[in-house]
């Protein structure tokens, strides 16, 4: 199971905060976790990601994140 979770808070009307954390993992392919041809020893490789962000509406037609 990878675990995430992401929100936001409305800082004012132009201004909003953004914020996520999660894991990520992706499993060996079966060539890499294979006896004869790999590692049978493999596991899950994992990564942790933190992202905050600011999303800026500077007018109608203009906004930033």
């Amino acid at each position: 199971m990878d675990p995430r979770i992401s929100f936001q808070y409305n800082w004012d009307k132009a201004q909003t905060l953004k914020f996520a954390l999660g894991q990520y993992s992706k499993h060996p392919e079966p060539k890499e976790a294979s006896q004869t041809l790999g590692n049978p020893d493999l596991y899950f490789e994992r990564a942790y990601h933190y992202i905050a962000g600011i999303k800026s509406q500077w007018s109608e037609a203009v906004e930033t994140e």
